[in-house]
């Protein structure tokens, strides 16, 4: 199972520590989750929502993660919890925290809300399994200047 993380290149790519600092739309402080995505192109979409206009990063690089074969995978579907969009995202992270916290699977598919109809994945740094998540090296991420003009 492959998944793709765009992250910026100053910290390590693999790391659930900005999340843990600041928490996510599926994760409260305090829990180390990995935000990765289903497609390259739903992570830049992920990552673009939160990058100001304006400037071209330069910064970010992006890699390639391999789940382990035998590591619990979950998939939530979009239809199955109510609210989880909601910008307040209280419905959303009461769920991933629960999720993050019981530690029953590796990986939870989430859906983007950046990527209708596209998913996000979630990685529980604190499973057991995480341990063995592979990472390909940090590639170049070459963003389109078009997308940071109005």
């Amino acid at each position: 199972m492959k998944a793709y993380r765009i992250a910026d290149r100053r910290h390590p790519l693999l790391d659930g520590f900005g999340a843990y600092l600041h928490g996510g739309r599926w994760n409260s402080r305090g829990r180390r989750v990995v935000y990765a995505a289903a497609s390259l192109a739903v992570a830049r979409l992920e990552l673009l929502v939160h990058l100001p206009f304006g400037a071209v990063p330069s910064s970010h690089a992006w890699i390639e993660i391999t789940l382990p074969g035998h590591a619990g995978i979950e998939r939530l579907d979009e239809t199955a919890l109510p609210g989880w969009h909601d910008m307040d995202c209280r419905v959303a992270r009461s769920f991933g925290d629960a999720w993050h916290e019981s530690r029953r699977s590796l990986a939870l598919y989430v859906p983007s809300l950046a990527a209708q109809g596209d998913y996000n994945i979630l990685l529980n740094q604190d499973h057991a399994d995480f341990a063995q998540v592979e990472a390909g090296p940090p590639q170049s991420l070459n963003w389109d200047e078009r997308l940071f003009k109005r």
